[in-house]
């Protein structure tokens, strides 16, 4: 699953813990804590 920000990315950013792929690698808020419910 990719995220729909990410299709055609020129300008990728630092991932942040938003639930997003900001960097556009295909994964969502690695190095961020994971949520223990």
């Amino acid at each position: 699953m990719t995220d729909e920000s990410c299709i055609d990315c020129m300008n990728p950013s630092n991932e942040v813990c938003d639930g997003k792929d900001n960097d556009c690698d295909g994964m969502v808020d690695e190095g961020c804590p994971s949520k223990i419910l």
